[in-house]
């Protein structure tokens, strides 16, 4: 048995691969989420990205079915990348995708307990985006994050 796992460990690239699952640390802004890698970040970034040229209709096809796909899978911890992704689609000014990762943020926003992630929802909605349509959007966000803070408040 000590031989089978001995050589298990040795087949591994990186023994710590068998922590890095059950030792997530919360991420430093946001206790209520896990702290992802660089290479996790991108990868969700270019989710978001892919999800965007899909609903803009720049790519189309099987490849725009899998980014929307991939695009309905992203969880929680995708939160930070999404408010990259709600500004750089309120930039370009094209109403699907903006519209549709609001939508996402909201649902996450009005359900969190997570007081610092809310704050950072209000101070980082619409940072760099210069005038959008989406102002509006933006304020809504904001205004349930604000409003779900106060709630938890009580």
């Amino acid at each position: 048995m000590g031989f089978i796992c001995l050589l298990a460990l040795f087949l591994l690239d990186d023994p710590d691969d068998l922590l890095t699952d059950t030792t997530k640390r919360p991420h430093p802004l946001a206790p209520s989420l896990t702290q992802l890698s660089a290479e996790e970040e991108k990868k969700i970034e270019k989710i978001i990205d892919q999800f965007i040229l899909a609903d803009t209709g720049k790519i189309i096809g099987q490849s725009a079915q899998k980014a929307i796909a991939d695009f309905k899978g992203l969880g929680p911890d995708a939160f930070f990348e999404l408010i990259k992704g709600f500004n750089k689609a309120a930039e370009i000014e094209h109403s699907c995708p903006a519209l549709t990762i609001a939508r996402k943020l909201k649902n996450q926003l009005s359900r969190s307990k997570d007081r610092q992630l809310l704050q950072y929802a209000r101070e980082n909605l619409g940072v760099g985006v210069k005038k959008s349509k989406y102002s509006d959007v933006t304020r809504e966000l904001k205004w349930t994050a604000t409003q779900q803070q106060k709630k938890l408040g009580r």
